[in-house]
Formats: structure tokens, C-alpha cells, sequence
């Protein structure tokens, strides 16, 4: 494919909360509600400052991607801009962004059921909750009230 994927990651992701009340509002079709995630994920591909993402892909309401980023505040400068690229595509548009350390990507490969933490402070709206894996164990990470994975009911 010809990507570079030597050096420093992290992995950056967004979650598009309103789209279906868009949609709904603007009386738009699947297809439409479709072109304004396509334009959301045009967006951010675009977006070069601080850093170009090096891969970025988008699944339903999820935007994620791995930019080539080490220091904590370009990665915060990063989710500013990329927030700025997406509210430019609807005002009315929500986006949580997010980001996962390298060292914390070396982790979910060698252990796939352990669910990623953040190290960036959480996004508004979320808290910290206890996730169990799909072992059996348990670990604390940070979660929306609205993204079912986080199982039992620990919320600090």
C-alpha cells in the first residue's frame, strides 16, 4: 500500500453523535446522512496541521485514524483542528475526539481483548467505568453513556 508506518503513532477517533437527529431535521435519506459522514472523513484527510494523518477510515459514526504524533499537545492541537475541519461540514454537528498512546496500541495487539485507555482527559460527557473484557477480567477506561461496550456499572 505504500504507507509508512515506522516511528511514533497514535490512534485518533472521533464519534459523530448526532448524525441520525441531522438526518431527521433535515428530512434526508440514508444516502444523505452517508454523504455527510464521506464529507466529515474528506475533512479530516485533509487536515495537515500539526501532523497528516498517515491512515484514516470511517465505519458508521466512527471516524479512526493513526497520526504520526508522540507529544501529548500536538495531539491535543490535533483533535482542536480536526474539530474545526468536521463543524465546518454541518453546525449542527457534534464530535467526540479522542486519542490512544503507542504504548497502549503495543498492549491491545498482544492482548486483543483489552479494551483501550485513553491518555488524554476524557471528552465532556464521559466518565470512567469498569469494562470487562471479554475474558473475564476487568479494568477501568473511559466511555460514553451511549456506547454499549462498557459492561457493569461502576461509573466514577
Amino acid at each position: 500500500m505504500g504507507i509508512r508506518l515506522k516511528g511514533f503513532h497514535r490512534v485518533v477517533y472521533g464519534v459523530l453523535e448526532n448524525t441520525d437527529t441531522i438526518a431527521a431535521q433535515e428530512g434526508w435519506t440514508t444516502s444523505a446522512a452517508d454523504t455527510l459522514r464521506r464529507n466529515v472523513l474528506h475533512g479530516v484527510r485533509g487536515c495537515t496541521t500539526p501532523a497528516p494523518l498517515t491512515l484514516i477510515s470511517v465505519r458508521g459514526n466512527w471516524i479512526v485514524a493513526l497520526a504520526p504524533i508522540k507529544d501529548r499537545e500536538r495531539a491535543r492541537a490535533l483533535l482542536d483542528e480536526l474539530n474545526k475541519v468536521a463543524a465546518q461540514c454541518h453546525p449542527d454537528l457534534r464530535i467526540t475526539w479522542g486519542s490512544v498512546r503507542h504504548a497502549v496500541i503495543r498492549e491491545t495487539i498482544r492482548r486483543p481483548s483489552v479494551k483501550r485507555r485513553p491518555h488524554t482527559p476524557p471528552p465532556v460527557g464521559w466518565g470512567r467505568c469498569r469494562c470487562t473484557t471479554n475474558s473475564g477480567s476487568s479494568d477501568f477506561c473511559w466511555a460514553a453513556a451511549t456506547i454499549p461496550t462498557c459492561r457493569g456499572s461502576s461509573k466514577r
